[in-house]
């Protein structure tokens, strides 16, 4: 059992990573619930990305079996040392056949990533006479923008070669005539702006401003077409007739001799927040309306046995954690409370305006024994039915 366990773990670990890697999560709720059902403590650590590519001209569709199955074989034989290097604080994903990402905690590492993927590079060279081509990423502290130090690990490994397979990731790497806004960085600025998670947004935003405007030196034809997929992104998460009238307030930078890069992008902030503050209000409203259906399905079907949080998330289609969460936020009262407050007065009523005695109320109002209908009975009114009566 405890082996099936710890398991579980591993793959709760690896789906994780694999979330994080693909820019999964939208808000730092989410990403903290699924980080504890993991078993992983992500408060206060620094992470860094690796990218190793096996091979650096082999093509996955003119690759025949054996080659993949010698492929699999030797990363497999690279996790484990690097597992072993690392003392378990490492993990893995496979980004395609020959190509892996290695995620270190780097905290708990003995030795810093770029001397242990080095050390671990002589190694294998040395045991599997095969030279793979490593990218190191930055350092990342806050994990929403892990999706940057991948970016930063993808670039790093563009400019690997033979005489020096092992790149770390510099400013210099950058083309500073392309602009930066990669397509894991728009989904995830898209999400985040429906879910009104104006936090998150403006750390992307802010990730954006200083690649595009710090980190590289871009023409005004190349601001302009980064412009347009701001356009455009907004365009599908603005719900407003005004939506024109924030275009041209954008644009109106862009038609002038030099543009104002802070200005732009200061603009675009005051907009994305306006957006994040109506999806955050909707988002309100919807809630409060669910919560009302909530409540009116726990009075219609209250006194039935079954009913409890997993018998309304499956009418609601909802999770249990999400159900409870919503129901507090919107209620004031958390969910079993308010079930069992209800059973209470209604079996209050019952004990007054009826010959029932204690164990019929309690089965009237959803209760399976009077034992466990006396218990709750007391911690609502502080007497028991009898006293009550």
């Amino acid at each position: 059992m405890l082996r099936e366990a710890e398991n579980n773990k591993a793959s709760l670990q690896k789906v994780f990573f694999g979330d994080l890697l693909n820019g999964g999560f939208s808000n730092e709720e989410q990403l903290k619930t699924e980080a504890q059902k993991a078993g992983l403590e992500i408060e206060n650590q620094v992470y860094q990305v690796v990218l190793i590519r096996l091979f650096s001209e082999n093509d996955f569709y003119s690759a025949d079996e054996q080659t993949l199955n010698d492929v699999s074989v030797l990363l497999e034989i690279m996790k484990n040392r690097l597992y072993e290097a690392a003392g378990g604080m490492v993990w893995f994903y496979r980004e395609n056949y020959n190509t892996m990402a290695v995620v270190f905690s780097v905290d708990h590492l003995a030795n810093d990533v770029p001397q242990l993927v080095e050390e671990t590079r002589e190694w294998f060279l040395k045991e599997c006479q095969v030279e793979p081509a490593w990218g190191i990423g930055g350092t990342c502290r806050d994990l929403l923008l892990f999706w940057h130090s991948l970016e930063e690990a993808q670039l790093a490994l563009q400019f690997c070669s033979r005489t020096e397979p092992v790149r770390m990731y510099r400013a210099e790497l950058i083309d500073s005539n392309t602009f930066y806004f990669p397509a894991t960085a728009q989904e995830r600025l898209k999400d985040c702006l429906v879910s009104g998670q104006w936090k998150e947004v403006k750390e992307i935003l802010e990730v954006l401003e200083t690649e595009n405007c710090s980190l590289r030196s871009l023409s005004r034809s190349q601001f302009i077409r980064l412009s347009r997929v701001f356009t455009e992104l907004l365009n599908s998460v603005w719900i407003r007739e005004d939506f024109d009238e924030v275009i041209l307030c954008l644009n109106e930078l862009l038609m002038e001799p030099q543009i104002n890069r802070e200005a732009y992008f200061y603009r675009l902030k005051a907009f994305c927040r306006k957006i994040c503050s109506d999806a955050a209000t909707q988002k309100q409203e919807q809630r409060g309306r669910t919560v009302d259906e909530i409540r009116s399905y726990i009075e219609q079907y209250f006194r039935e046995p079954d009913m409890g949080l997993s018998r309304v998330g499956g009418a609601f289609q909802m999770s249990e954690s999400y159900l409870s969460t919503i129901f507090k936020e919107q209620a004031g009262v958390n969910f079993a409370e308010y079930l069992e407050t209800m059973r209470i007065e209604e079996a209050c009523r019952l004990l007054k305006d009826s010959s029932l005695t204690i164990n019929e109320v309690a089965e009237r109002v959803g209760y399976n024994n009077a034992r466990t209908f006396r218990r709750a009975f007391i911690r609502v009114k502080g007497v028991s039915p009898r006293e009550a009566r």
